[in-house]
């Protein structure tokens, strides 16, 4: 009894990622922070590895120093006399998003007109931004969302909430419009992806009989809605249409909860090696099923079927990689 009361402690210790050393030197210490902001993230309950949280911030950081590259380069082309004068007040105009956008810009940037013509438009324009405050303030709300959405609910459903949740997000634009958008209003960012993930975790909140879901939501959503009226480029129609897909796909694909016997027993030898977090928000002995009423794979399987059947689809792959390729700064 002993040797198996051991063992569930170190599987439980292990799997919570906690302990990565006591070295209490100034330089061991600065090697930990760095480690920990850049691969994991969590807070006093511990340190989680989210491994496609951080994937997504990369790409999200390499597309914007890309297009304000590409936005330099485009205004150099075109005012020349100006370079290397006005070097600097080019790069921050870049920067801030107030220059003329670039070729990498205008092929992934969302409108509704363009999108009639290009249908890539619904998903690139997640992966730019209209400046580096917006970049910030995206990567801020995904660093802010608790851990579990990915090492709870697993990778596979974060990735796909985030992705489609882009193109609800741009959904949310073009039909509920309550900002007096028009046709050729511009969409840049990943808030409708991000969302989306606040979707997912209202839905699965609300699977698990979480009693303060609403108030969980409440300071989140918020923030997202006074982005929206207050900083340039952020739109709040974008918000309430990712938020929505994400519920969705919550409600089809996410988990559902429900008492475990096992679990319960007051000897039990069931090894709990959930996330610290994800269980606390569970509660004692409540066990998540393994998977949805809609699986993942199915999912996919019905989404690739659809692109394949609309003619226009087809070409959505390559025409990004031309995209990209046109663009490159070298």
């Amino acid at each position: 009894t002993t040797t198996t009361t051991t063992t569930r402690i170190h599987q439980s210790f292990n799997n919570n990622n906690n302990w990565d050393g006591d070295d209490l030197r100034y330089l061991s210490r600065l090697k930990r922070r760095i480690r920990r902001s850049l691969f994991f993230s969590g807070g006093g309950d511990g340190f989680y590895y989210q491994p496609v949280q951080k994937a997504i911030v990369g790409i999200l950081s390499a597309m914007f120093v890309w297009q304000t590259v590409n936005t330099v380069q485009w205004i150099v082309k075109k005012h020349a006399q100006y370079w290397p004068s006005k070097a600097l007040l080019m790069m921050w105009d870049a920067l801030l998003g107030s220059a003329s956008p670039g070729p990498l810009t205008s092929d992934f940037r969302f409108t509704r007109l363009a999108a009639q013509r290009h249908p890539h438009r619904w998903f690139t324009s997640g992966f730019l931004h209209g400046g580096i405050v917006h970049l910030l303030l995206n990567i801020d709300a995904l660093r802010r969302q608790p851990a579990w959405l990915e090492t709870g609910l697993g990778g596979g459903l974060y990735l796909t909430t985030f992705l489609l949740g882009l193109i609800a997000g741009n959904l949310g634009h073009v039909h509920l419009g309550f900002e007096g958008v028009d046709a050729s209003s511009v969409v840049l960012g990943a808030s409708g992806g991000i969302c989306a993930l606040y979707g997912l975790m209202f839905v699965s909140l609300s699977k698990m009989g979480y009693d303060r879901t609403i108030s969980r939501m409440i300071r989140p959503l918020a923030l997202m809605g006074l982005y929206g009226i207050f900083v340039e480029n952020v739109n709040n129609a974008v918000h309430v249409g990712g938020l929505l897909g994400g519920a969705v796909l919550g409600i089809l694909c996410g988990p559902n909860y429900g008492k475990s016997y096992a679990a319960r027993r007051k000897w039990s030898l069931d090894v709990d090696d959930l996330p610290r977090d994800y269980r606390s928000v569970m509660g004692f002995g409540i066990k998540p099923s393994d998977r949805g009423f809609l699986p993942l794979p199915v999912l996919w399987i019905l989404l690739a079927a659809l692109l394949t059947a609309l003619p226009q689809s087809r070409w959505i792959p390559r025409t990004i990689l031309n995209n990209l390729r046109t663009s490159l700064p070298f």
